[in-house]
């Protein structure tokens, strides 16, 4: 399919989009958070950075006296005004090992304050994790999928938080599912939950579809998930790859690092990707689409972050780069 061009601007991990905050107007109306992360030191991050959009300034926040641990590798996904983050990991240089986090936090952007999420100790919840793929269902349910357990076994539940209860929900999938895999991208299109890609044990550029947890099917109907197959230029196989929800244009992914396997099944020389591909949807159908951005496009990375902003750009943030 021919390329079409695509105004991709990036301002050179972990990012969020907030539209709008009850703030002081000078502080504006359209900000980036950041949280956490991995230092240039290797060190796992606990500190709270915003962006101020307009002025492409960073706002002087004061340190929160509670909130989340210094982690990495964390889920994060925005209700509104809030920040929700899920999950990561740290390292303990004293134990030399990494100890993991199964913890909900939001960040109340009104009050610049975090508060845990808090659920039942007896009740069932996700086992602790990283790179995990999280994603809001609607103003009061939370969806997290996948990530690493502590013996690094690629995991394939699915959970629901319902902001409302406190509560978890294991969901109970009736079909087949996407095999276990972490560093995935997950988000809602339309009427359907929509996960791409991923680490499976290798790199992959499946394209997965989750019914039954939207209006489209009613309550009581079976959660299923369905492997999908589009006409387009399908992207590569990648893991750590960054995807956003961008209008009109649909989801665009841009980055990660993909992994060719041989004839022999061994993995050939893994590679850092920087195209961007967009899945598209037209008159009810979804195509995947290639585009080439114009100007400079970065260094090729993995594990950043990408977030759309109002005025049809895109922000990338950190990552680690490829050679």
């Amino acid at each position: 399919m021919e390329k079409s061009h695509f105004r991709l601007q990036i301002y050179v991990g972990f990012g969020f989009s907030v539209d709008h905050i009850s703030m002081p107007q000078e502080f504006g109306t359209e900000l980036v958070i950041f949280h956490g992360g991995v230092s240039a030191n290797k060190e796992a991050l606990a500190d709270l950075r915003v962006l101020q959009v307009a002025q492409e300034e960073w706002l002087p926040l004061e340190p929160a006296m509670v909130g989340p641990a210094a982690r990495a590798f964390h889920g994060a996904c925005v209700v509104g005004p809030k920040v929700y983050i899920f999950a990561g990991h740290v390292y303990l240089p004293d134990q030399k090992r990494l100890h993991q986090f199964n913890d909900l936090w939001c960040l109340d952007t009104d009050t610049w304050q975090w508060h845990r999420q808090e659920a039942a100790p007896d009740a069932p919840q996700p086992v602790p994790r990283d790179r995990a793929a999280i994603v809001a269902l609607d103003n009061s349910r939370l969806l997290v999928y996948g990530g690493v357990d502590s013996a690094g076994k690629r995991l394939d539940d699915s959970w629901i938080y319902d902001l409302k209860s406190s509560s978890w929900a294991e969901l109970q999938v009736t079909s087949s599912r996407p095999k276990g895999r972490c560093c995935s991208s997950i988000f809602t299109m339309g009427n359907r939950v929509l996960m791409f890609g991923g680490d499976a044990y290798g790199a992959t550029n499946e394209l997965w579809s989750l019914r039954g947890v939207l209006g489209e099917t009613g309550q009581g109907k079976a959660i299923q998930w369905t492997q999908l197959q589009l006409d387009g230029a399908v992207p590569a196989p990648r893991r750590g790859h960054a995807a956003v929800v961008c209008e009109p244009w649909g989801v665009v992914i841009a980055g990660g690092l993909s992994e060719q396997k041989s004839m022999l099944g061994m993995k050939k020389q893994s590679e850092h990707l920087m195209d961007v591909v967009v899945l598209q949807r037209m008159r009810g159908m979804m195509t995947w689409r290639s585009v080439e951005s114009v100007g400079e496009a970065p260094m090729p990375r993995e594990k950043h972050t990408l977030v759309a902003l109002k005025d049809s750009r895109l922000l990338m943030f950190g990552g680690e780069k490829g050679l």
